[in-house]
């Protein structure tokens, strides 16, 4: 009995609303203005964005604070002059309180001086402080536009 009710519960779900539509709404809009002060090179929307103890991690591996992402910004090293989004996804967790974004970032660009164009898949995590959002994680990884590779 059991393993038929696991079975049905996705399609009972199926029509349902997701919960916290406000909250999709909100992470969505804020993901529209990283997007935007990240073409414009606006370090002081990203420092309010960002929380004070975030984490980021490049495609190349690289753990970044806010402190050294704002400088990055500041010198002007990274300069985007396309970024589109696409695939996205808004995951709410802890009661509404935090929210996980999954997408795809088709990006032209460069860091000093090297193209970093490209496809990515990146997470962006969301946490709520004292009413306000501020993003504490990123994770970013190239898509690999070379087609399948051998085993």
């Amino acid at each position: 009995m059991a393993v038929a009710l696991v079975c049905a519960a996705p399609q009972a779900f199926a029509g349902m609303p997701r919960p916290h539509p406000e909250v999709h709404k909100e992470i969505e809009a804020l993901e529209q203005q990283w997007r935007t002060a990240q073409l414009a090179n606006d370090w002081k929307t990203m420092d309010r964005l960002l929380d004070d103890e975030y984490t980021g991690i490049s495609v190349n591996g690289q753990i970044q604070t806010k402190e050294q992402a704002i400088a990055v910004r500041k010198s002007g090293t990274l300069v985007m002059s396309r970024l589109t989004f696409s695939d996205v996804k808004v995951h709410v967790r802890a009661g509404g309180q935090a929210a996980v974004v999954t997408s795809k970032a088709d990006l032209v660009g460069i860091n000093g001086g090297e193209d970093i164009s490209g496809e990515y898949r990146y997470m962006r995590v969301y946490e709520k402080k004292m009413g306000q959002w501020h993003i504490v994680n990123f994770i970013a990884t190239r898509i690999n536009d070379r087609g399948p590779q051998p085993n």
